[in-house]
C-alpha cells in the first residue's frame, strides 16, 4: 500500500474513534451448561433450566484491519447488517433505507414494520472529526445476537454526510460507557447493546471480551464475547486484576506507567492509553512517536508524515500497564512499499494535541485479549491463549 493512500485511509479511521485486587474476573460467568434451580407450582418440586449465557460473534476486519464488525439481522428487515465496533463513542446508528445518501449500504425500514417502534419525537445529531455527521430519528428493534433477540433503541440515520459514507459499513456499534451518550429518548441515555443484553437477562453481566488474531496470523478469527469474556481465547493465569477506567468522557483507557524497547526504558512519562477497534495504529503525540520509533530505526515520510522502517526488524516494543508488561511486533504491515520498508505501528495521532493521551488501537488489542466490565467500570487484560 503506498503511504500517502494508508495515511489517507489513517486519517479516517482516527477521526472516527475521536469522535466519539482479584485475578478472577469480576463478573458472574455462566457455561451453556449451567443451570439455576427454580420452583414449580405449590409443592417443593425443582426444576432446572439453563441461566444466561455469553453471546459470541466472528469480527470481520474492516479495509486490511482498520477496525471490525459484525454482521447481525435487525427485526424484520431483509438480510443481515454489517456495523462498525466503535469502543470510542458510545452511540449506535444504522442508516435509513430513506437516507438519499445511502448508496451501497444496507438500510433499515423506517417505523413500518410491526416491531419497531419509532421515537419520532427524540431527534440525534453525531458530529465527527473531519466533517462528517450523521443525524435522524431514534429507534427501537430486535437485534439478533447469536440466535437472542435484544430489544434495543438505536438511531436510524436519515442523513449521514462527510468521509463517513464511503466506509464500507450498515452503521455503527458504540461501546463506550453511558457518560459519552449522545443520543436520547425521552430526556433518559440509552443503554448499549452491552448493558442491554444483561438488563434483559439474555446475557450474565454487562461486560464484553475482545479477541483480535495478530495481523499476520490469516487463519484465525477474531471475536467479541457478550456477557463474560471467553477463557479459551486467553491464559488465565495471565489475567490482570481489574484496573479502573481512568477515563471520565464516555470512552475506555488505562494508565501505561513505562514503555520500553527491548526492555530499555524510554524517556516518556506515564501515558493514558484509549482502548480503539477503530484503527490499527498505536497513536501518540509527536515527540512520543518520535522517541518510539527512533528507537526503532523508523524514518518519518515528509509527505505523508507516515512513520516507516525496515520489515526485517526485530525490536519489540513493551507497555507496563496494571504493572505487567505487554509486548507487541512494531511492524503494523508486513507488505513492503517501493522503497523495501514496513509501516510502523507507532504514529503520530492527526487530532493534537494528544500530549499525556495515547489510542491504542487493534496492533495493541491483538497482543493481549480486553475485558470491559461496564457495571464496575474496570478493565482487565491478559495474555493470548496460543493455539
Amino acid at each position: 500500500m503506498q503511504l500517502n493512500a494508508l495515511f489517507g485511509r489513517l486519517l479516517v479511521v482516527v477521526v472516527a474513534t475521536l469522535s466519539a485486587s482479584d485475578n478472577a474476573v469480576a463478573v458472574p460467568l455462566a457455561a451453556a451448561s449451567d443451570v439455576s434451580a427454580v420452583g414449580q407450582g405449590s409443592g417443593n418440586t425443582t426444576v432446572a433450566r439453563p441461566g444466561p449465557a455469553p453471546r459470541r460473534l466472528p469480527l470481520t476486519p474492516v479495509d486490511g484491519n482498520f477496525g471490525y464488525t459484525i454482521s447481525i439481522p435487525i427485526g424484520k428487515n431483509s438480510g443481515t447488517y454489517k456495523l462498525w465496533m466503535d469502543t470510542l463513542s458510545s452511540d449506535s446508528w444504522v442508516y435509513s433505507d430513506r437516507d438519499p445518501t445511502i448508496g451501497a449500504h444496507h438500510g433499515v425500514a423506517w417505523g413500518t414494520l410491526p416491531e419497531a417502534k419509532a421515537h419520532h419525537g427524540s431527534l440525534w445529531q453525531v458530529p465527527y472529526d473531519g466533517g462528517a455527521v450523521a443525524r435522524g430519528v431514534m429507534e427501537q428493534d430486535h437485534f439478533d445476537i447469536a440466535g437472542a433477540k435484544v430489544l434495543q433503541s438505536f438511531g436510524i440515520a436519515g442523513q449521514v454526510e462527510g468521509w463517513m459514507g464511503s466506509v464500507d459499513i450498515d452503521g455503527i456499534l458504540g461501546f463506550g460507557t453511558s457518560l459519552g451518550a449522545r443520543q436520547e429518548v425521552v430526556f433518559k441515555k440509552i443503554p448499549n447493546l452491552v448493558q442491554s443484553l444483561a438488563q434483559q437477562s439474555i446475557t450474565p453481566a454487562p461486560v464484553i471480551g475482545w479477541y483480535f488474531p495478530h495481523s499476520g496470523d490469516t487463519a484465525a478469527e477474531g471475536e467479541v464475547s457478550f456477557g463474560g469474556p471467553n477463557p479459551a481465547k486467553y491464559n488465565p493465569a495471565t489475567l490482570s486484576p481489574p484496573m479502573p477506567n481512568t477515563n471520565t468522557d464516555g470512552r475506555w483507557s488505562v494508565s501505561v506507567t513505562k514503555s520500553a524497547v527491548d526492555g530499555e526504558a524510554m524517556k516518556i512519562a506515564p501515558r493514558q492509553a484509549l482502548l480503539s477497534t477503530t484503527t490499527s495504529f498505536i497513536m501518540m503525540s509527536a515527540r512520543d512517536a518520535a522517541v518510539l520509533n527512533l528507537k526503532l530505526a523508523a524514518e518519518r515520510d515528509a509527505g505523508t508524515g507516515v512513520y516507516s522502517m525496515p520489515c526485517n526488524v526485530k525490536k519489540r516494543i513493551s507497555f507496563t500497564i496494571g504493572n505487567q508488561d505487554w509486548a507487541i511486533d512494531p511492524v503494523l504491515t508486513e507488505t513492503p512499499d517501493a522503497r523495501g520498508n514496513c509501516v510502523s505501528a507507532i504514529q503520530v495521532a492527526p487530532a493534537e494535541p494528544l500530549l499525556d493521551t495515547w489510542i491504542f488501537g487493534t496492533s495493541f488489542m491483538s497482543n493481549a485479549y480486553v475485558i470491559m466490565d461496564y457495571a464496575k467500570n474496570t478493565v482487565q487484560l491478559a495474555q493470548m491463549r496460543t493455539e
